[in-house]
Protein backbone atom coordinates (compact mmCIF):
# COMPACT_ATOMS: atom_id res chain seq x y z
CA UNK A 1 0.00 0.00 0.00
CA UNK A 2 2.89 2.35 0.80
CA UNK A 3 4.36 1.81 -2.70
CA UNK A 4 0.93 2.43 -4.27
CA UNK A 5 0.63 5.82 -2.52
CA UNK A 6 4.19 6.79 -3.50
CA UNK A 7 3.40 6.01 -7.17
CA UNK A 8 0.11 7.96 -7.07
CA UNK A 9 1.67 11.06 -5.50
CA UNK A 10 4.59 10.87 -7.96
CA UNK A 11 2.09 10.76 -10.83
CA UNK A 12 0.25 13.81 -9.49
CA UNK A 13 3.51 15.73 -9.06
CA UNK A 14 4.58 14.82 -12.62
CA UNK A 15 1.23 15.91 -14.05
CA UNK A 16 1.45 19.24 -12.24
CA UNK A 17 4.97 19.85 -13.61
CA UNK A 18 3.78 19.25 -17.19
CA UNK A 19 1.02 21.86 -16.98
CA UNK A 20 1.00 23.89 -20.19
CA UNK A 21 1.44 27.63 -20.27
CA UNK A 22 -2.01 28.44 -21.65
CA UNK A 23 -5.07 27.26 -19.83
CA UNK A 24 -8.50 26.58 -21.20
CA UNK A 25 -9.80 25.13 -17.94
CA UNK A 26 -12.94 26.83 -16.62
CA UNK A 27 -12.72 28.27 -13.11
CA UNK A 28 -15.93 26.60 -11.84
CA UNK A 29 -18.43 24.16 -13.36
CA UNK A 30 -21.64 23.02 -11.71
CA UNK A 31 -23.39 20.10 -13.43
CA UNK A 32 -26.50 18.04 -12.89
CA UNK A 33 -26.28 14.39 -13.95
CA UNK A 34 -29.29 12.42 -15.16
CA UNK A 35 -27.90 9.03 -16.20
CA UNK A 36 -26.23 8.59 -12.81
CA UNK A 37 -28.49 11.00 -10.88
CA UNK A 38 -26.58 13.57 -8.88
CA UNK A 39 -24.54 16.75 -8.84
CA UNK A 40 -20.96 17.59 -9.84
CA UNK A 41 -18.79 20.58 -8.97
CA UNK A 42 -15.45 21.09 -10.74
CA UNK A 43 -13.01 23.78 -9.57
CA UNK A 44 -9.86 24.97 -11.32
CA UNK A 45 -6.77 24.69 -9.09
CA UNK A 46 -4.02 25.48 -11.62
CA UNK A 47 -3.51 26.01 -15.35
CA UNK A 48 -4.77 22.63 -16.59
CA UNK A 49 -5.83 20.98 -13.33
CA UNK A 50 -9.13 20.76 -11.51
CA UNK A 51 -10.63 19.19 -8.43
CA UNK A 52 -13.93 17.49 -9.28
CA UNK A 53 -16.44 16.47 -6.59
CA UNK A 54 -19.55 14.35 -7.28
CA UNK A 55 -22.47 13.06 -5.30
CA UNK A 56 -24.41 10.53 -7.38
CA UNK A 57 -26.36 7.29 -7.32
CA UNK A 58 -24.61 4.45 -9.15
CA UNK A 59 -26.15 1.35 -10.66
CA UNK A 60 -24.45 -1.99 -10.12
CA UNK A 61 -25.14 -5.58 -9.29
CA UNK A 62 -24.22 -8.21 -6.77
CA UNK A 63 -24.00 -11.95 -7.40
CA UNK A 64 -24.43 -14.68 -4.82
CA UNK A 65 -24.88 -18.40 -5.38
CA UNK A 66 -28.10 -18.37 -3.32
CA UNK A 67 -29.81 -15.39 -4.96
CA UNK A 68 -28.10 -14.96 -8.35
CA UNK A 69 -27.80 -11.40 -9.63
CA UNK A 70 -29.28 -8.58 -7.54
CA UNK A 71 -29.59 -5.02 -8.88
CA UNK A 72 -28.03 -2.38 -6.67
CA UNK A 73 -28.46 1.36 -6.51
CA UNK A 74 -25.74 2.85 -4.36
CA UNK A 75 -25.16 6.49 -3.40
CA UNK A 76 -21.52 7.52 -3.71
CA UNK A 77 -19.23 10.45 -3.21
CA UNK A 78 -16.23 10.85 -5.51
CA UNK A 79 -13.31 13.24 -5.61
CA UNK A 80 -10.87 13.56 -8.51
CA UNK A 81 -7.72 15.52 -9.20
CA UNK A 82 -7.83 15.97 -13.01
CA UNK A 83 -5.07 16.99 -15.40
CA UNK A 84 -6.45 18.06 -18.81
CA UNK A 85 -3.75 17.40 -21.39
CA UNK A 86 -5.07 17.96 -24.92
CA UNK A 87 -6.58 21.45 -25.18
CA UNK A 88 -3.99 22.82 -27.61
CA UNK A 89 -4.39 19.81 -29.91
CA UNK A 90 -8.20 20.22 -29.85
CA UNK A 91 -7.91 23.95 -30.60
CA UNK A 92 -5.49 23.28 -33.50
CA UNK A 93 -8.06 20.88 -35.01
CA UNK A 94 -10.87 23.43 -34.54
CA UNK A 95 -12.59 21.36 -31.84
CA UNK A 96 -14.52 22.63 -28.83
CA UNK A 97 -12.79 23.17 -25.45
CA UNK A 98 -15.79 24.92 -23.84
CA UNK A 99 -16.41 23.99 -20.17
CA UNK A 100 -13.43 21.63 -19.94
CA UNK A 101 -14.18 19.67 -23.11
CA UNK A 102 -11.05 17.58 -23.31
CA UNK A 103 -9.26 14.45 -22.20
CA UNK A 104 -7.76 14.04 -18.75
CA UNK A 105 -5.82 11.80 -16.41
CA UNK A 106 -7.09 11.69 -12.84
CA UNK A 107 -6.32 10.45 -9.38
CA UNK A 108 -9.71 9.35 -8.06
CA UNK A 109 -11.15 8.38 -4.73
CA UNK A 110 -14.72 7.14 -4.19
CA UNK A 111 -16.77 6.16 -1.19
CA UNK A 112 -19.82 4.00 -1.85
CA UNK A 113 -22.47 4.07 0.85
CA UNK A 114 -24.87 1.23 1.69
CA UNK A 115 -26.90 0.26 -1.39
CA UNK A 116 -30.58 1.16 -1.53
CA UNK A 117 -32.79 -1.93 -1.54
CA UNK A 118 -32.95 -5.30 0.13
CA UNK A 119 -30.62 -4.96 3.14
CA UNK A 120 -30.57 -8.75 3.71
CA UNK A 121 -28.92 -9.34 0.32
CA UNK A 122 -26.50 -6.43 0.34
CA UNK A 123 -25.63 -5.85 3.97
CA UNK A 124 -22.29 -4.08 4.54
CA UNK A 125 -21.38 -3.54 0.89
CA UNK A 126 -20.06 -0.05 1.41
CA UNK A 127 -16.51 0.55 0.25
CA UNK A 128 -13.71 2.98 -0.44
CA UNK A 129 -11.76 2.97 -3.72
CA UNK A 130 -8.49 4.74 -4.65
CA UNK A 131 -7.30 4.68 -8.24
CA UNK A 132 -6.10 6.29 -11.44
CA UNK A 133 -8.30 6.90 -14.48
CA UNK A 134 -8.23 8.22 -18.01
CA UNK A 135 -11.27 10.22 -18.99
CA UNK A 136 -12.92 12.46 -21.49
CA UNK A 137 -15.46 15.18 -21.01
CA UNK A 138 -17.45 16.93 -23.71
CA UNK A 139 -19.77 19.88 -23.21
CA UNK A 140 -21.79 21.19 -26.12
CA UNK A 141 -23.13 24.73 -26.74
CA UNK A 142 -26.52 23.74 -25.29
CA UNK A 143 -24.79 22.78 -22.02
CA UNK A 144 -25.31 19.05 -22.65
CA UNK A 145 -22.42 17.19 -21.01
CA UNK A 146 -21.02 13.66 -21.25
CA UNK A 147 -18.21 12.34 -19.09
CA UNK A 148 -16.44 8.96 -19.21
CA UNK A 149 -13.80 7.72 -16.74
CA UNK A 150 -12.08 4.36 -16.86
CA UNK A 151 -9.11 2.92 -15.04
CA UNK A 152 -8.01 0.74 -12.15
CA UNK A 153 -8.36 1.17 -8.44
CA UNK A 154 -7.78 -0.53 -5.14
CA UNK A 155 -10.96 -1.23 -3.17
CA UNK A 156 -11.33 -1.38 0.60
CA UNK A 157 -14.70 -2.95 1.46
CA UNK A 158 -16.38 -3.94 4.70
CA UNK A 159 -17.57 -7.24 3.20
CA UNK A 160 -15.00 -8.31 0.62
CA UNK A 161 -11.22 -8.57 0.72
CA UNK A 162 -9.14 -5.66 -0.47
CA UNK A 163 -8.82 -6.05 -4.22
CA UNK A 164 -7.87 -4.35 -7.46
CA UNK A 165 -11.08 -3.31 -9.23
CA UNK A 166 -11.98 -1.74 -12.58
CA UNK A 167 -13.26 1.83 -12.42
CA UNK A 168 -15.89 2.68 -15.02
CA UNK A 169 -18.04 5.79 -14.73
CA UNK A 170 -20.26 7.35 -17.38
CA UNK A 171 -22.45 10.38 -16.75
CA UNK A 172 -24.80 12.38 -18.94
CA UNK A 173 -26.18 15.73 -17.84
CA UNK A 174 -26.09 19.50 -18.21
CA UNK A 175 -23.77 22.27 -17.11
CA UNK A 176 -25.98 24.58 -15.06
CA UNK A 177 -23.35 27.31 -14.72
CA UNK A 178 -19.69 27.92 -15.37
CA UNK A 179 -17.19 30.72 -14.79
Amino acid sequence: MKNFLIIVFSLIFTLRMKAQETSKVSNNLFKINILSPGLTFEKRVSKNNTICLDGNIAYGFNYTTNNGFTNLFSPYIRGQFRNYYNFEKRIAKGKNTLNNSGNFLAFTTSYYLQPIGNKDLVNNLDGFTLGATWGLQRTYKSGFNINLNTGLGYNFSTLKDRTVVPIINFTVGWVLFSK
